[in-house]
């Protein structure tokens, strides 16, 4: 059985002792592979990339050289008070540096806060394949068949895996847990208006464990086809079962749609 998990994690730590090049070995590599398959916190760590290096335009390599040589130059007696002041320089430059970025920070989110939500970019925010498990049924041939599917599906290799589970629909046209992967294999390879045939098909079975599954895929291609009509009804849908693992996700799309 498929199981939608959704995992909670404070990332800023992480992203702070990433870019400060602290993270390693198992920690690094994990981060990394959150990268790949998070789009948000890819955004949050080039947000952060371009805070850091807009306070590091503050010349700082050319404070210290400046400092080595006001050292070098006078007297002891007057270094400590020289350095006290150049350092309190050197921080209202940082200071005044920082504004400068909150504030472009906030010209920014203005202008991504007021314009209308673009359809593709909020397919690309918040679809993610799943990964998917083997399900053990009667028929020992297409449990075969099923599990060679499953290991291409979360290999990556999408075009084979279709393949795969379009013999096990064809074989079983009961196994929904086949529908679902066939039509979310059909995303991956960019054919959105065919995987919508095979959530459809589970969501009018009924009687599966895929449905919310099915229903959340479906507005995702309505989203990825520019079929805004559609996509608002399924995820109107969405936001009105209480049931549905995919409530509050539903609820945030509505609102960038119907600015």
């Amino acid at each position: 059985m498929y199981h939608a998990m959704e995992r909670r994690i404070n990332y800023s730590r992480f992203t702070d002792r990433y870019l400060d090049g602290e993270l390693k070995g198992q920690e690094q590599e994990w981060y990394e592979d959150e990268l790949l398959s998070n789009p948000d916190l890819a955004k949050d760590l080039e947000l952060h990339r371009e805070v850091n290096q807009a306070i590091q335009e503050t010349d700082v390599i050319q404070f210290r050289n400046q400092l080595d040589k006001i050292h070098d130059s006078i007297e002891p007696e007057y270094q400590q008070s020289i350095a006290r002041k150049v350092i309190h320089n050197k921080y209202a430059r940082i200071a005044a540096a920082s504004v400068v970025v909150l504030v472009a920070i906030g010209l920014f989110l203005n202008n991504i806060l007021s314009k209308p939500a673009d359809s593709t970019e909020l397919f690309q925010r918040y679809y993610e394949a799943p990964v998917l498990s083997v399900t053990v049924r009667s028929d020992a041939a297409m449990d075969n068949l099923f599990h060679e599917a499953v290991i291409h599906f979360n290999n990556g290799q999408f075009t084979d895996a279709l393949a795969l589970f379009e013999q096990v629909v064809t074989m079983d046209r009961s196994n929904m847990k086949a529908h679902l992967a066939t039509g979310i294999s059909n995303i991956e390879i960019n054919q959105a208006k065919e995987a919508e045939k095979s959530f459809e098909t589970v969501i009018d079975h009924k009687d599966n464990l895929y449905v919310d599954q099915a229903d959340w895929f479906l507005a995702l291609c309505y989203l990825e086809t520019n079929d805004l009509d559609n996509a608002m009804l399924q995820f109107d849908k969405i936001a009105s079962n209480d049931r549905s693992y995919k409530q509050n996700e539903a609820r945030r799309i509505l609102k960038k749609l119907s600015r």
